[in-house]
């Protein structure tokens, strides 16, 4: 039996644009006919290039074929006007921003996600506060991964491009990252609660109401 390696490297340069938007439309084929608009489905290669350029691009190759690849921006804020959400706390700290994580079909569940998502991460340690990214929130299968992962789900966001909203994932790497994190969750759960226990009053008072 041949075992094939895995390598994950970065990429120098746009020599492979092409191969790269190609390997994109094929990983985001899938959400396009489900009526999801994600760029990479979509994009030509002059946009790949600008993509790459404004980042740090990595690949994965396997058997020296390209198999995956993510792309990795730092920002230290202000943020421009048309950032959605700019004025959230995980946004006025330096971050780091996945985009474009894609696998060929043909080589899902493989690991080659998530190694390609560990290298990543491993390039912002040190750099940066945080790690976020967006992703359509009908992609349910995405946002599971992600969380999977150790993202957690810290808000939303509209993209005047979609009728759907966007959600917002983080992952905290410092220590102050970690604790807004860790107060913003404590929030939503106290949230959830009240709601859990607003909705049962509610039951009980109809159902009292029906019974008397």
């Amino acid at each position: 039996m041949k075992v094939y390696m895995i390598e994950i490297k970065e990429e120098k340069g746009t020599t492979r644009a092409g191969q790269i938007t190609e390997l994109l439309h094929r990983s985001f084929a899938e959400h396009q006919c489900r009526g999801l608009v994600f760029a990479a489905a979509v994009q030509n290669e002059a946009i790949t290039c600008q993509r790459m350029q404004s980042g740090t691009c990595l690949v994965a190759e396997k058997d020296n074929r390209l198999v995956g690849t993510v792309i990795v921006s730092f920002f230290v804020p202000p943020l421009p006007d048309y950032w959605p959400n700019r004025d959230a706390w995980y946004f006025k700290v330096p971050f780091a921003e996945i985009g474009q994580l894609a696998v060929d079909p043909t080589e899902r569940r493989s690991g080659i996600g998530k190694a390609l998502l560990q290298k990543a991460e491993e390039l912002c340690d040190g750099k940066v506060d945080l790690i976020c990214l967006n992703t359509a929130l009908p992609a349910r299968e995405i946002i599971s991964f992600y969380k999977h992962c150790g993202y957690v789900t810290m808000g939303a966001c509209s993209w005047a491009a979609t009728p759907y909203n966007s959600i917002i994932l983080v992952k905290p790497l410092s220590t102050q990252a970690k604790r807004q994190s860790n107060s913003l969750k404590r929030w939503i759960l106290y949230r959830k609660d009240r709601l859990r226990v607003s909705m049962c009053r509610r039951f009980l008072h109809r159902y009292d109401e029906v019974n008397i």
